[in-house]
C-alpha cells in the first residue's frame, strides 16, 4: 500500500514507451505555462515529476498536492489507474485507495501587479486569467479513457488543500453466441457493432468496432463506451468471385431477429454492464449482379450501397468495365465515384529553364443508380453513364449596417469559410475538394456526390443572415444534391449587427464552493440556435465555477460568445462537455424535455446580454461531480 503523498514509480521502459507514444488528446495549458519536468528544485527527492512552469524560471513556489480517482458509477476509489498529463510528462498509478500525488509550481505574485497574468488563457481571453489549467488523462482496462481539466489558482490558498477528485467511468461489455439454423459451420463470422452518436443534434449510427466469433460460437466485445448499440453478425461462407448466377450462403443476422439495421432496436449498455445478444444465421440465396459502366475508369471506382452494411460488397472490374458481385434480395442505391485521374502537367520553357506546373484538376466522375434484386441474377443491358461530380457555386454578399470598420467593408477581404457535411456519414454522400483554378485564390464552390448535406458556413465579425439554394432556406433545411441534375448556386448574405451572450456559473454552485478550496469544476455551456436548426450549436465552452469574491485570484466564472446572429437560443450547461454534445436536440421530443432545463434567450441585432445558466442533471455522473474540484 502506498501512503498518501508518496509517488508510485512506474517502470522505466514503460514510461519510455508512454512518452514516445502520440498523445490521445492535445494538452490544454495556458500560454507560457506548461506541464513539465522539475527544474531548479534540487531538494525534490520524491521521484515525482512536478507540474512545472518551464519558461524563464520566474520566482515560484512548489506545493505537494494530492488527488483521488473515483468511479462515476458508485463514487468508490479506483486502484491502479494510470494518471498522466496532456503532454505525457507526468505519470502515476493510483494506489489501492485510488490516491496519487504530484507537485504543482505556482508563480510568486508580483506585489506591484497582483492580477498580472503570465500568459494567454487556453480557451479565450475572458476565461480564468489567474489560474493554471492542468489536463489529466485517466486510463485503466475495464474503464473508458477519460480527460479532465482542473484549474489551480496561481496564488497559494490559505489553510489545508483538499485532494482533487477525478472520475473514471466503467466500460461496457456485450457478449453472445452466433449459431446457424442449418448446422453449417459459421467459423468465418464477425459481429459488427454500430454505436449511436449525435452529430449537430442528429442521432446517427456509426460502425465502431467488430468482434470475431470464437470456435465455440461465442463472441465478446469489451471496453466499450456505455451507450446504445446495434449489432449485425456478418458471415463470409462462400466465394463471391465466381460466375454462378445464384450462390447459397448464410445471410447476415441483426440483433433481436430484425431484418435490417434500421429496424433493429437499440441495445443499451450502462457503465459496468454486461449485456447478452445471440444470433441465428439462416441460409439464403445471393444473386449475381453485373452492371456495365459506359466510361473507362482506369483509376477505379469507389462503390457504396444504401443501405450500407459491411457484407454487401460490389467490385469494379476494370478489364470488363463492369460492376460485379453478389447481393441478397432487396432494394439498393448504388453510389459510384471515380478515384480521379493522374495530375496533368504542362512544361513551359522559360529562358534556359523549364517550369513544370499542373494544368488543371482531374475531373472526377460519379453516378447513382437504383438496383432491385428479386429472385434472379441481374445483368443490366444499358451501361451506367458517369458524369462529373456536381460543382455548386457559392456567392457571398455583404449587407452591413455597421459601416465604421473599413477593413470589414473591403470587398477583397475574405473573412469566411464554408464546406459541406453529410447529414449521415453512413449514407454514401461524399464531399470532394473544390476545383482550384488559382492556387492563390480561395475556392468559391463546393463539390459533392448525391446525398443530403448541411452547409457549414463560418465567418468572423459577422453572421450569415440568409443562406439559400434553389428557393430552399439552408438555415432551416439540409441541402439535397441529385448528382444527375445541375445544382443551383448557394447564395449567402452577411450582416454585422451581431449580438453577444455572457454565460455565468449558477449561483447555487458558487455559494456551495468552500472558500478554502483551490480547484474548481469547469462548467460547459452550449447555445442551440432554435430558429436556425441547420447551423451548428455554439460550444460547449468552458468556464470556471468559482465564487465571484475570489475572481481576482482564481479566474472568471463566465464566458462570452460574440458575433452571434439575432434570434432565439436555448442555453444549456453541464459539467461534462460530451454530455452536451450527445444531446439529440433535433428530435422535437428531446428538445421539449431539454427546454425547461436551460434558459431561452431572444437576441436582437447589436444586443449584449448576461445569462445565468442552471446545471443540467447528468444521469451518468455521480453527485460528487457537482462539487468544486471534481471533474
Amino acid at each position: 500500500m502506498t501512503a498518501m503523498g508518496i509517488q508510485r514509480r512506474l517502470p522505466i521502459l514503460f514510461l519510455t514507451a508512454l512518452l514516445a507514444a502520440p498523445a490521445l488528446l492535445p494538452a490544454q495549458v495556458m500560454g507560457g505555462i506548461a506541464i513539465g519536468p522539475s527544474r531548479g528544485n534540487a531538494n525534490n527527492n520524491s521521484g515525482m515529476v512536478p507540474l512545472d512552469l518551464p519558461t524563464a524560471d520566474p520566482p515560484s513556489t512548489t506545493d505537494r498536492l494530492d488527488g483521488v480517482v473515483i468511479s462515476s458509477l458508485d463514487s468508490r476509489p479506483v486502484a491502479r489507474v494510470l494518471v498522466t498529463t496532456g503532454d505525457r510528462r507526468f505519470a502515476a498509478l493510483t494506489d489501492d485507495q485510488g490516491r496519487f500525488s504530484f507537485d504543482l509550481r505556482r508563480p510568486v505574485p508580483d506585489p506591484g501587479n497582483a492580477t498580472a497574468t503570465p500568459g494567454t488563457p487556453a480557451f479565450s481571453p475572458q476565461q480564468m486569467p489567474n489560474s493554471v489549467p492542468v489536463q489529466f488523462q485517466l486510463r485503466k482496462p475495464g474503464y473508458t479513457n477519460r480527460s479532465a481539466t482542473v484549474y489551480f489558482s496561481m496564488t497559494r490558498p490559505d489553510g489545508p488543500q483538499p485532494p482533487i477528485q477525478l472520475t473514471i467511468q466503467p466500460s461496457a461489455t456485450i457478449i453472445g453466441r452466433v449459431d446457424s439454423d442449418s448446422g453449417t459451420s459459421s467459423a468465418n463470422v464477425y459481429v459488427s457493432l454500430y454505436y449511436r452518436v449525435v452529430q449537430n443534434g442528429r442521432a446517427v449510427w456509426q460502425q465502431r468496432s467488430a468482434a470475431r466469433m470464437e470456435a465455440d460460437g461465442s463472441f465478446r466485445a469489451a471496453n466499450l463506451p456505455p451507450g446504445d448499440y446495434k449489432l449485425v453478425a456478418v458471415p463470409s461462407t462462400f466465394d463471391r468471385s465466381g460466375a454462378a448466377d445464384v450462390v447459397n450462403g448464410l445471410l447476415p443476422a441483426y440483433n433481436s431477429n430484425s431484418t435490417s439495421l434500421d429496424s433493429a432496436p437499440p441495445i443499451h449498455v450502462g457503465p459496468g454492464d454486461t449485456v447478452s445478444a445471440n444470433f441465428t444465421l439462416r441460409r439464403g440465396a445471393f444473386y449475381r449482379v453485373t452492371l456495365p459502366v459506359a466510361e473507362s475508369v482506369a483509376q477505379g471506382l469507389r462503390i457504396t450501397l444504401s443501405p450500407n452494411v459491411p457484407e454487401r460488397q460490389l467490385n469494379y472490374n476494370a478489364r470488363d468495365h463492369a460492376i460485379e458481385g453478389y447481393l441478397p434480395s432487396g432494394d439498393y442505391d448504388v453510389h459510384l465515384v471515380s478515384n480521379g485521374g493522374p495530375q496533368q502537367f504542362t512544361i513551359n520553357p522559360a529562358g534556359a529553364n523549364l517550369t513544370v506546373s499542373p494544368s488543371q484538376t482531374p475531373t472526377q466522375l460519379c453516378a447513382t443508380v437504383h438496383l432491385h434484386i428479386g429472385s434472379a441474377a441481374v445483368r443490366a443491358t444499358a451501361p451506367i453513364a458517369l458524369h462529373p461530380v456536381p460543382e455548386i457555386p457559392v456567392e457571398v454578399t455583404r449587407d452591413y449596417t455597421d459601416t465604421s470598420s473599413a477593413s470589414q467593408l473591403d470587398p477583397n477581404r475574405r473573412n469566411y469559410s464554408f464546406n459541406l457535411q453529410p447529414v449521415d456519414f453512413n449514407n454514401a454522400g461524399q464531399v470532394l475538394g473544390p476545383l482550384v483554378r488559382n492556387r492563390n485564390q480561395q475556392p468559391d464552390s463546393v463539390r459533392a456526390t448525391g446525398g443530403t448535406y448541411t452547409f457549414m458556413f463560418n465567418t468572423g465579425g459577422a453572421y450569415a443572415a440568409s443562406i439559400t439554394s434553389g428557393g430552399v432556406d439552408l438555415l432551416q433545411q439540409p441541402l439535397v444534391i441529385d448528382d444527375s441534375v445541375t445544382p443551383q448556386p448557394i447564395f449567402v448574405t452577411l450582416r454585422n449587427d451581431t449580438a453577444s451572450i455572457t454565460f455565468h456559473a449558477p449561483s447555487s454552485v458558487l455559494t456551495s464552493v468552500p472558500s478554502s478550496t483551490y480547484t474548481d469544476t469547469t462548467i460547459y455551456a452550449m447555445a442551440i440556435p432554435l430558429d436556425r436548426p441547420e447551423t451548428q450549436p455554439l460550444g460547449p465552452l468552458g468556464f470556471a465555477a468559482t465564487p465571484s469574491i475570489n475572481e481576482g485570484a482564481f479566474g472568471r466564472n463566465n464566458h462570452t460568445l460574440v458575433n452571434l446572429a439575432p434570434g432565439h437560443y436555448l442555453i444549456l450547461a453541464a459539467h461534462d462537455p460530451q454530455f452536451l454534445m450527445n444531446l439529440e436536440y433535433r428530435n422535437p421530443d428531446v428538445l421539449r424535455d431539454l427546454t425547461p432545463q436551460g434558459v431561452t434567450v431572444t437576441l436582437t441585432g447589436g444586443q449584449k446580454t448576461d445569462v445565468e445558466v442552471p446545471l443540467m442533471h447528468e444521469p451518468s455522473s455521480p453527485s460528487t461531480q457537482d462539487l468544486a474540484g471534481v471533474q
